[in-house]
């Protein structure tokens, strides 16, 4: 028969309930995000370091003002480029749904890509999400993707591997299937059930 848990775990389980914030172009790096909220730091590009998208990382992309899918400025990617936000370190969830706005005028060879890293190993799987329409309108990509068993982190980016210019906003990165406690009359024991629907 398994033990409760002791009154140290629960203070720890509320303190980190209680420590969950608020959504996440509010939020600074590294800060708590609660469950259902959106896991990617600047995904709206609207805040800039340096002239450049604060939290993305890599060559070949620019924040520009003079269109955007919401807000007042989206993410010019040349040919060639990829770009990451800061990767989601702790994934307590099994799921996420993936998703941004792509504009593109006839480049299909661009969109989102996921790559998923365990902390030996390094890269340990990845899934591409490629723009379809590429009709220089804005087109919603998003995908649920699933962690490979062994994977610990993710990142998720923007790719433009074709030739000509590309504009992405709004990346979102979303649990949408996290282990949970059963509710019962008597103290729950961690048992690791997954009784959430996807």
């Amino acid at each position: 028969m398994r033990k409760p848990l002791p009154a140290i775990c629960w203070a720890a389980v509320l303190l980190f309930a209680a420590v969950v914030g608020s959504s996440a172009d509010s939020r600074e790096p590294g800060e708590a995000v609660r469950t259902g909220a959106n896991l990617i730091y600047n995904g709206s590009f609207e805040r800039l370091r340096e002239g450049k998208a604060d939290g993305w990382f890599g060559d070949g992309g620019a924040v520009c003002t003079d269109m955007a899918h919401d807000g007042k400025q989206s993410l010019k990617l040349a040919a060639g480029a990829k770009l990451s936000a800061l990767g989601i370190a702790s994934c307590p969830t099994l799921k996420y749904l993936v998703g941004g706005w792509f504009k593109s005028d006839g480049n299909r060879d661009c969109g989102l890509t996921v790559d998923f890293y365990a902390p030996v190993t390094g890269l340990v799987g990845n899934v591409t999400i490629p723009v379809t329409r590429a009709d220089n309108e804005w087109e919603h990509l998003e995908r649920l993707v699933e962690l490979p068993f062994n994977a610990s982190s993710i990142s998720v980016g923007v790719y433009n591997s074709g030739e000509t210019a590309l504009r992405a906003d709004d990346i979102t990165t979303i649990e949408r299937y996290q282990a949970r406690l059963r509710k019962t009359n008597t103290p729950p024991l961690i048992d690791g059930c997954l009784d959430d629907p996807c």
